[in-house]
């Protein structure tokens, strides 16, 4: 026997309902505002409703003045404006997710089980293209930002798509689902010269898949690449390094790893470091470097190397990279000798990770494990950027101090990386032979 609903429950429907209509609308005119555009269509409904509407007036004018036409204009007048508030309406909720595409995703949370506790889907509010990803927004009285992030494997699988957030939006009720198509993961980005930014030192990373991840030396001036064995760290650096050299920085790099990774080019267009002494030795000069800067700017009455280049004869960026520096930088380094050394390389790269931003010198580290073992606090809390490739939790966490990396980044996956702003992106992939395009 099919149960019958109670007066109370009913009233709840209705209200239930009402709301649902109201939300949608409001939504719907929010998004009018945003893409005036689209007004284009609501514009020409109303524009044909008028033009019946005043053809209608027209012809009823023309009949015989009589009860039964009064009626007939009565009757006429108010299904125009039915029709034209109706039509209103329906186009409103339309935009507000009223389409087809939202009404799916609907229906397929509902089959899938992801519901309230009166087993109501989340009302899907839109559905945007956004660069190379989709934005989802949704409303739901009785499911929290939690009962979203329990279920999100589920949430992934009916979307079709890798969950990059789970925000809330503008309330506690509307929640907003970022996330990438799966076929789009799988995409090599390779690199090409035309991506080179225009501006001054603005580096171009990768795609967010919400827009174009990059960083300025000006405001992010030392960077901190980590991230597991072949999570693609030594690849971003080059490519970072390449477009420093080719917007025509002064590229000092210390290659710790055999010395096999910067080779060719390489040692034509920069200075690669294999010893540790030498390396010491090469950020001597860039410390007498940053005190010369100094005392130019203070005669000369500016405060960073962009406004002294505005007014003066360009001074090159100096950008000292470090590939593996965990291997000069251990603490737990056994021998006296080399520990000695390693604790002056150590202070160098604290005076320029403190001091250098304002003279143009910047500094770009990469390594497996950064950890207190290996990487003093001073200079972490100063190199502003930090990004993690492939990651276990706790790595994450030493890295960009949040497990976000671990959890959107799979372990197969390469080239992707999590900021410490908690951006995903995938990045460009460079190797030497891009050098070939020069």
């Amino acid at each position: 026997m099919d149960s019958v609903k109670s007066p109370v429950q009913t009233i709840h429907s209705e209200r239930m309902w009402n709301m649902k209509i109201n939300r949608r609308i409001v939504i719907g005119i929010e998004e009018l505002k945003k893409k005036k555009w689209k007004i284009i269509l609501p514009l020409t409904y109303v524009g044909i409703i008028c033009f019946v509407w005043v053809m209608g007036a027209e012809y009823m004018i023309r009949l015989d003045d009589s009860a039964v036409s009064d009626l007939y204009k009565w009757i006429f007048h108010i299904c125009a404006f039915e029709a034209m508030l109706t039509g209103i309406i329906a186009i409103l909720m339309y935009f507000g997710g009223g389409n087809k595409k939202c009404r799916k995703i609907e229906k397929d949370f509902l089959e899938n089980k992801i519901v309230d506790k009166k087993g109501k889907p989340p009302m899907v509010l839109s559905k945007k293209k956004e660069k190379h990803g989709f934005v989802f927004e949704f409303y739901s009285c009785g499911m929290s930002k939690d009962e979203y992030e329990k279920q999100r494997d589920l949430i992934e699988v009916v979307l079709g798509v890798k969950i990059i957030s789970i925000e809330m939006g503008r309330d506690i009720r509307h929640i907003v689902i970022k996330g990438i198509p799966k076929d789009e993961l799988k995409k090599m980005l390779v690199w090409k010269d035309n991506l080179l930014d225009k501006s001054d030192f603005i580096l171009n990373l990768g795609i967010s898949y919400f827009d174009d991840e990059c960083i300025d030396l000006d405001t992010t001036p030392h960077l901190l690449i980590g991230g597991g064995t072949g999570s693609g760290k030594s690849s971003l650096l080059k490519l970072i390094l390449y477009q420093c050299i080719k917007k025509g920085a002064t590229v000092i790099i210390g290659d710790f790893k055999g010395g096999i990774d910067y080779t060719g080019r390489w040692r034509e267009k920069s200075t690669v470091v294999t010893d540790e002494q030498e390396f010491f030795e090469k950020l001597l000069e860039v410390e007498k470097i940053m005190k010369e800067r100094q005392v130019l700017f203070s005669k000369t009455g500016v405060t960073n190397i962009k406004e002294y280049n505005q007014k003066n004869p360009k001074l090159k960026r100096i950008v000292v990279a470090c590939d593996e520096f965990a291997q000069v930088l251990t603490k737990k380094e056994k021998d006296k000798e080399k520990k000695e050394l390693h604790s002056k390389i150590e202070l160098q790269i604290e005076k320029i990770a403190s001091l250098g931003r304002a003279f143009g010198i910047h500094l770009q580290l990469s390594t497996q494990r950064p950890d207190s073992d290996v990487l003093d606090g001073k200079i972490k809390g100063n190199l502003g950027y930090k990004v993690c490739g492939r990651a276990d939790s706790v790595l994450s966490k030493i890295i960009i101090d949040n497990t976000n990396a671990s959890e959107l980044i799979s372990q197969k996956d390469v080239g992707f990386f999590v900021t410490n702003f908690n951006t995903f992106f995938k990045a460009y992939y460079f190797d030497d032979r891009c050098w070939k395009e020069e």
